[in-house]
């Protein structure tokens, strides 16, 4: 009886033995499950969330620097740039060096106007549209048209009405400077990835200024030469750009055209409204002319509706998985010089295999029905 006893109790510890040791596995289980999920906010706070940064933009004339101020401040953003930009040897640069001759600059620099104008001249040296100096302009809200270096004023705003401009003036001279010597001595300051894009951005900065807020504009209409007095006004000023997120429409019941003009927030949910009146059509124009980037993130999910297999996104490297109502046609991209790509991709990182990119001015691949409308009843 006692050994009957004595085997009970030995059975009974072993078995609270057990309890407490798979009860501290449990528990270190739930702690790693906690701290995973942790890191799991904690990551998509500081990599995903679009309030991850307090960041603030000024006016030069308004920087919190005072000149004293300017050496330490461009050895941070010097410091960033050198840990962040992946592309300096695909691009032939040599980041100290080039982070040396502007520090040397600096001693000469007297003013905030001047550290902005060096700021942009820098970013500019890295030779990448998206890589720029986060500071607010004085501006009229407008993009003219580009000819050969000849400058067109194109739908202009009210404000421009206003001042004496019409649509199709053609620019001769900025503050009394030949256009064509003010882009030349103004291009260094923009920045962009190839000269094309450096140049048509230059003529658009012709109504961007770092601190004017008055320019003077000498334009030719017809026979007649006109001197015009613009306001530049301050960004928040300008209304927001009237051309809808997405746009769509349906030529001759075969061919589906599907304009996206921005990457920014709410650009998926007008996309997926008209993706849907498109996508069982043969063939697709995709328009992003008018495109100048935005989020990554709402381009990673735009491209999952033009992959047939899942694929690395360019920038994250995380895999993009089809949509179950891919488009299965062929598809023609228009670009224009606006359009930021990244390599051989198109813009936000789908692969560009299975797609025609037809540039600026827009020529259209054969594989077209002939059926197709003619250019000039495309969008522009």
């Amino acid at each position: 009886m006692a050994k009957k006893q004595y085997s009970n109790h030995n059975m009974n510890s072993t078995h609270k033995k057990a309890a407490k040791i798979i009860g501290k596995v449990l528990l270190a289980i739930v702690g790693l499950a906690l701290l995973a999920f942790s890191g799991l906010i904690v990551y998509f706070k500081w990599f995903y969330s679009s309030d991850d940064m307090d960041t603030k933009s000024y006016y030069v004339n308004s920087l919190p620097l005072s000149n004293d101020h300017f050496p330490e401040d461009f050895n941070e953003i010097s410091s960033i740039v050198k840990d962040n930009y992946s592309l300096a040897e695909y691009k032939n640069l040599n980041l100290d060096s080039l982070c040396d001759s502007y520090a040397a600059r600096i001693n000469d620099i007297s003013s905030p106007k001047e550290y902005g104008e060096m700021l942009e001249e820098f970013f500019a040296s890295l030779k990448v549209g998206h890589s720029f100096i986060y500071l607010k302009h004085y501006t009229v809200g407008t993009f003219p048209t580009v000819i050969h270096d000849s400058i067109f004023i194109n739908k202009p705003n009210y404000t421009m009405t206003r001042a004496g401009l019409r649509d199709k003036d053609r620019v001769i001279a900025v503050n009394g400077e030949p256009v064509i010597d003010w882009m030349n001595r103004n291009e260094k300051y923009v920045s962009a990835s190839t000269p094309l894009s450096r140049r048509l951005f230059t003529a658009a900065n012709i109504f961007k200024s770092l601190s004017d807020t008055i320019r003077n504009y000498t334009v030719c209409r017809g026979n007649d030469t006109i001197e015009v007095k613009l306001p530049l006004v301050t960004n928040d000023s300008i209304p927001s750009s009237v051309l809808a997120k997405t746009d769509s429409k349906v030529f001759n019941d075969s061919i589906g055209y599907l304009a996206i003009n921005t990457m920014m927030d709410g650009v998926i949910e007008s996309f997926v409204s008209d993706f849907e009146k498109v996508s069982n059509l043969p063939y697709l124009i995709i328009d992003v002319r008018n495109n100048e980037g935005g989020n990554s993130g709402n381009g990673r999910e735009l491209c999952r509706y033009f992959i047939h297999k899942n694929q690395p996104h360019c920038i994250d490297h995380r895999d993009m998985l089809p949509v179950d109502n891919a488009y299965k046609g062929k598809i023609v991209l228009l670009t224009s010089p606006i359009t930021r790509v990244r390599d051989n991709k198109s813009p936000n990182g789908c692969s560009a295999k299975r797609h025609r990119l037809s540039g600026d001015p827009v020529g259209l691949p054969d594989f077209l029905p002939s059926c197709l409308p003619p250019e000039d009843e495309l969008p522009v």
